[in-house]
């Protein structure tokens, strides 16, 4: 199964090319990595990301620390008390999802601000990680889609809720099953999303994590599932 933290095989698959340097950093393969981003340096990846991670690479001091701290572009963060105000007895939603960052398609987040939805409500996959066990890989994509400016226009302007599905949770078609604890990276992946949405509240909070939630708009009720924390496998295994 190929994830988006593997090395790129086509010249279209931008989304896996920074990860995949990460990867090889985390791993210790610093060489490897200075190399490869070397290589993909005029592939369409970001200039400034390719950077940071030669920078962490090459053991720069003021590299990037895998933290909200050292990152080195202003992030925009959902904030769902937006638009509390606006009317709400005809209102305009907007659904989205499956958005692994490719950057010449972060566009999408203009065209769904141009209709100035009263709320963007995305569905999972919203950024795809395929690494739940390294918190450092789910951080970098959360924050470089956080720093995209087609992104932070419409964080700025638009409430964002977001539930998770297998790419922003765990790897593909994978589920987590019925034990709150095993596997023992559930939770921590839970708390990164946390803090990297702005959601009412968390499925059961700590004594029971999940990403379910709901609220109202005026007298229309919308009830957001999990369906991977506790999600068991097809096969019965």
């Amino acid at each position: 199964m190929k994830v988006n933290n593997e090395k790129a095989q086509t010249r279209d698959q931008v989304k896996r090319m920074h990860p995949h340097a990460l990867k090889l950093i985390l791993q210790g393969k610093k060489q490897e990595a200075i190399a490869y981003l070397e290589a993909v340096s005029k592939k369409e990846v970001n200039d400034g990301q390719n950077k940071m991670l030669l920078d962490i690479a090459r053991g720069k001091p003021d590299a990037w620390k895998f933290d909200a701290e050292t990152w080195p572009w202003e992030r925009t963060l959902p904030d769902t008390s937006l638009k509390q105000d606006a009317p709400s007895d005809k209102f305009t939603i907007a659904f989205g999802g499956g958005a692994g960052y490719v950057p010449k398609n972060e566009r999408i987040w203009d065209t769904i601000g141009a209709i100035d939805p009263r709320a963007l409500l995305l569905l999972g996959d919203n950024a795809y990680i395929d690494d739940p066990a390294t918190p450092e890989m789910q951080l970098f994509h959360y924050y470089r889609r956080q720093s995209q400016p087609e992104w932070s226009k419409l964080a700025k302007q638009v409430p964002i809720y977001a539930i998770w599905d297998d790419h922003d949770f765990t790897t593909n078609d994978g589920w987590g099953g019925p034990a709150i604890e095993e596997p023992k990276w559930k939770r921590e992946v839970w708390k990164v999303f946390k803090d990297n949405w702005d959601n009412p509240y968390y499925g059961g909070g700590e004594e029971q994590p999940g990403c379910w939630f709901d609220f109202w708009i005026g007298k229309v009720h919308f009830v957001l599932i999990d369906g991977r924390y506790y999600r068991e496998s097809p096969k019965g295994k």
